[in-house]
């Protein structure tokens, strides 16, 4: 999975050169028309649709015969489980494009996420780090809950001083398997939070402060399938790795990263929510391809 996630980043980061400095609804009209004709492709060459339009026509008809002797239950109940019948055929014959597709749009959902959903922590911001760790790491024991930490640089040695506060590191009674510490940025700057276990060390990275261009920022880096894919641009630990998680966790319990805004007509459309961003990139993308449908000759 990591292979492909770095395939596609390198990919996204292209294309994204493209939208740098721009408003962030440049960057989602676009993917989400790319997006919407793309469905519309796959729907028109991997679907029947000589099918489709037999199907719409056979339960458009049944419906029409519910209308017209709706006096007669023994017509009505007939018609009204045939239709059943052919809108279960008609949407199976839609679903094999949709859930094909549905592994690119996540990946490139992914993409957009971690560049628009989400704004850099600011100097004086309070974020819990959770650091989840394998059920063979005893907690218990006196020096396994990781006390050597240092903070660097990205790329460097340099250990940054006061760039980062750590406080006292608590293990959450209702998770022994993970220790959290409480934690307050300092400087601005892209770091490498340093963690160790015996001889295995990890890092997560956390961005502080407005770098040039839109950075991906990732509230997690894990070994689970499903944050790899929502979380794609930190590797994962490995199979054999002592850790198993490391996320950003604000105070309020929300993501460890801000919201950012989508600003149209100075409202914030992306309801202070990171999926604000995702909802209106489906919605796009959903009109593009009924807008188009025609244009394609496609039948759904």
């Amino acid at each position: 999975m990591s292979g492909v996630n770095q395939a596609v980043d390198g990919l996204f980061k292209m294309l994204w050169t493209l939208f740098d400095g721009l408003n962030p609804w440049w960057g989602i009209w676009f993917f989400s028309v790319l997006i919407g004709i793309v469905a519309l492709v796959a729907v028109k060459y991997l679907s029947n649709q000589t099918r489709i339009v037999e199907l719409k026509d056979k339960y458009k008809a049944h419906v029409l015969a519910i209308k017209l002797f709706r006096d007669d239950l023994g017509v009505v109940f007939k018609s009204l489980g045939k239709t059943l019948w052919h809108i279960l055929f008609y949407m199976g014959h839609n679903l094999r494009p949709m859930v094909i597709l549905m592994i690119p749009i996540l990946l490139l959902f992914a993409q957009m996420q971690m560049r628009l959903a989400y704004d850099p922590l600011e100097v004086g911001d309070q974020v819990y780090i959770h650091v989840g760790v394998s059920e063979d790491i005893d907690l218990s024991v006196p020096g396994a809950m990781m006390e050597n930490i240092e903070v660097r640089l990205r790329g460097t040695d340099e250990v940054v001083e006061g760039a980062i506060e750590f406080f006292n590191p608590v293990v959450p009674a209702a998770a022994l398997s993970e220790v959290v510490f409480p934690v307050e940025v300092k400087k601005e700057g892209v770091f490498d939070l340093v963690f160790r276990i015996g001889d295995e060390e990890v890092t997560k990275s956390l961005h502080v402060g407005h770098q040039e261009g839109l950075p991906a920022l990732s509230p997690a880096r894990s070994n689970g399938l499903m944050d790899l894919i929502l979380y794609p641009t930190e590797p994962h630990f490995g199979s054999d790795s002592s850790f198993e998680q490391i996320r950003l966790v604000h105070p309020s319990g929300a993501t460890g990263y801000p919201t950012k805004p989508l600003l149209a007509f100075g409202v914030d459309l992306s309801f202070e929510s990171e999926l604000g961003m995702g909802l209106w990139f489906v919605v796009i993308s959903i009109l593009v391809a009924f807008a188009l449908k025609g244009v394609f000759g496609v039948e759904f």
